[in-house]
C-alpha cells in the first residue's frame, strides 16, 4: 500500500443521525449501530496505519478507537478535525427542531455569522486549509487515517477540486449544497493523495 495517500473516515451512525434529541453538538456520540459499524469496519478494513487522527469530537474518537485498537495504534486528537461548530440550541434538540434555525444561518450566506463562543464559516474555512497544511507536512511514507466529519470533508473535497479557493459566500453556498448533491455517509472512506495538497 502505498505512503502517500490520506484516508479520511466519516464517522459512523451517531445518535443525532438516528434523529435523537441531543443538548451539545460537540458532545454527540454514536448510537448502538455506529458502534457495531465501528467494530466491523475495524474488523474488516485491512489499510495498516502509520498514523491515525482524530477529531476530538466524541462520535469521531469512538469511530477510532476499534480500528486503533486493532493495530495496537496511538490516535492523535486534532482540533483542526473536529466539525463545523457554528450554532448553540437551548436544551434538547432533534435534527428537524433545528431545520428552520439551520436554514435561516445558510439562507443569510453570512462567513462571519456565528453564535457567542462558536466558530465563523469564515474561521472554519481557515482552520480546513490549515489542517491540510498539517497533513502535508507529514512524511510521505506514512499510511494516514483521519476519522472525521461529514462536512469537514465536503470542504476538503471542495478545495481540492476547486484550487483552494479564498473564503467567500459563494464558497459556502457551494460547499453547503455539496451536502445534498454528493452526500457522505456514515462510515464512507474518501481518498487523496498528498500531493494535492501542494497547491494549498
Amino acid at each position: 500500500m502505498s505512503g502517500d495517500r490520506i484516508f479520511c473516515v466519516r464517522h459512523f451512525e451517531s445518535v443525532s443521525n438516528r434523529g435523537v434529541a441531543t443538548n451539545d453538538p460537540f458532545a454527540i456520540e454514536l448510537s448502538e449501530h455506529g458502534r457495531l459499524a465501528a467494530v466491523e469496519f475495524a474488523r474488516s478494513w485491512e489499510v495498516i496505519p502509520d498514523l491515525i487522527i482524530s477529531s476530538p469530537m466524541p462520535r469521531a474518537l469512538e469511530s477510532s478507537r476499534p480500528y486503533a485498537h486493532r493495530f495496537n495504534a496511538r490516535v492523535e486528537i486534532w482540533r483542526e478535525a473536529m466539525e463545523f461548530h457554528y450554532l448553540i440550541f437551548s436544551g434538547p434538540t432533534t435534527p428537524q427542531m433545528r431545520s428552520q434555525r439551520l436554514s435561516e444561518f445558510w439562507g443569510q450566506g453570512d462567513i462571519y455569522a456565528k453564535d457567542f463562543g462558536m466558530e465563523s464559516f469564515d474561521e472554519f474555512y481557515s482552520r480546513v486549509r490549515v489542517f491540510l497544511q498539517r497533513l502535508r507536512s507529514i512524511s510521505d511514507d506514512a499510511n494516514i487515517v483521519v476519522f472525521t466529519h461529514g462536512f469537514l470533508l465536503q470542504a476538503i473535497l471542495y478545495q481540492l477540486e476547486n484550487g483552494f479557493p479564498e473564503s467567500s459566500s459563494l464558497v459556502m453556498k457551494e460547499i453547503h449544497e455539496r451536502c445534498f448533491l454528493r452526500p457522505i455517509g456514515n462510515g464512507e472512506v474518501i481518498v487523496f493523495d498528498k500531493s494535492e495538497l501542494f497547491g494549498i
